[in-house]
């Protein structure tokens, strides 16, 4: 019985760290998805305003941030919400007004699905491409001849007695479809920077300035360079810093996955505490031998620790090594899905990053609560067993 109580103990604690190990896997593969996806889609700086939302920029300016040494390319931008419509689909989203040297500020052309992202100036209607929740949401269909019709409320010339008039009206042929697979893939879509200043009635205005630099290793020199160049009034922000709300986010839900995990091993590992009560009592006439032949309490709760232990450790190694095993599976062969064949996911399986601190923590983790699990019981019922003696 005691035997069949320490295998489902071990048993436990090998699915939850094999379970920690996974899910942690997932969370890193997870995040260095979304931040390769962000170094495609943000700029490696990004130049705003800090009162207001729109703003003029002189070309000298410009011209000095172009030459400095660290900067590879410079492209302003204009940007904001609009309402899209699709056939009877309508749906909020953000246009982003940009020049077509726009992808080598953030490859956006890298994250492409469908279509391409070259704008066409002698085309007779200006040109678009969404996200691809987005063009899902309003089933876009790049061989169609139908337009999107952007909605804009107009800022100059408004008229109250006539909803009708409230919004400029223009027209836009889908061009293609990116994903990023973050929360860009339902808020965007891009366009010339002259349709979006045309819909939003701005002339040389523009609400940020985005910039490439030769290499991120010249990231810190570059940002004060630039903000010495502009001055106080603007705001100079990296990737991570544009984005700082979606790490926070992942970086939080993979501590309440790991919490929780943790709590289910906790509650695993505590099955040793009976194990071990049932092996005391089952050995109590070998405690006593122990104890007439010398041996102190503090070795014969030595000898039962250790055997706590070594059901939690050995438990949780073979967990780590399932975990391992599977991870390097999903890794080598994909083989749980992200959705179906037809699916329009940036990738078509679950990602997966193993990382040495997780293991070494998951590791930790597992010997401290194995330990306090052995320790409990062995510092009571060894006391009251020798005190019969």
């Amino acid at each position: 019985m005691v035997n069949i109580i320490s295998v489902i103990s071990m048993l436990g604690i090998m699915i939850s760290t094999a379970a920690l190990i996974i899910i942690l896997s997932v969370f890193n593969g997870m995040e260095d998805l979304v931040t390769k996806s962000i170094n495609s889609f943000n700029p490696d700086l990004k130049v705003t305003i800090k009162e207001g939302k729109v703003f003029t920029i002189d070309s000298t300016l410009l011209l000095q941030l172009e030459s400095l040494k660290e900067v590879q390319s410079v492209d302003v931008v204009v940007e904001g919400m609009l309402l899209l419509s699709y056939g009877e689909r309508q749906v909020l989203a953000r246009l982003k007004g940009c020049n077509q040297s726009y992808i080598s500020v953030n490859q956006i052309d890298t994250l492409l699905i469908d279509g391409a992202f070259k704008f066409n100036n002698n085309s007779e209607f200006d040109e678009a491409v969404l996200g691809a929740e987005l063009a899902a949401i309003l089933q876009i269909n790049l061989n169609s001849p139908e337009f999107l019709k952007c909605y804009y409320p107009r800022r100059l010339k408004k008229n109250f007695a006539n909803p009708t008039e409230a919004f400029t009206t223009l027209y836009l042929a889908p061009l293609g479809v990116f994903a990023s697979y973050t929360q860009y893939d339902k808020e965007y879509i891009f366009c010339p920077i002259s349709f979006a200043r045309q819909l939003m009635s701005y002339n040389d205005e523009i609400t940020s300035i985005e910039i490439k630099l030769n290499s991120s290793k010249e990231l810190k020199v570059a940002k004060q360079k630039i903000e010495n160049i502009l001055g106080s009034q603007y705001s100079v922000q990296n990737k991570f810093e544009q984005e700082e709300l979606l790490f926070k986010t992942i970086k939080n839900e993979k501590l309440v996955i790991f919490s929780i995990l943790t709590f289910i091993l906790f509650l695993a590992t505590f099955n040793i505490v009976g194990s071990l009560g049932m092996l005391i009592i089952e050995k109590k006439e070998d405690v006593a031998i122990l104890k007439f032949l010398g041996a102190s309490n503090k070795l014969i709760r030595h000898i039962f620790l250790l055997e706590g232990l070594f059901i939690s450790i050995v438990g949780g190694l073979l967990g780590m090594v399932i975990g391992f095993i599977l991870c390097f599976l999903q890794q080598q062969f994909h083989i749980v899905k992200l959705g179906n064949e037809t699916s329009n996911y940036i990738i078509s399986h679950y990602p997966v990053q193993m990382s040495g601190i997780d293991f070494l923590f998951v590791l930790l983790t597992v010997v401290t609560i194995s330990f306090l699990a052995s320790w409990l019981p062995t510092r009571k019922i060894t006391h009251r067993l020798t005190l019969k003696k």
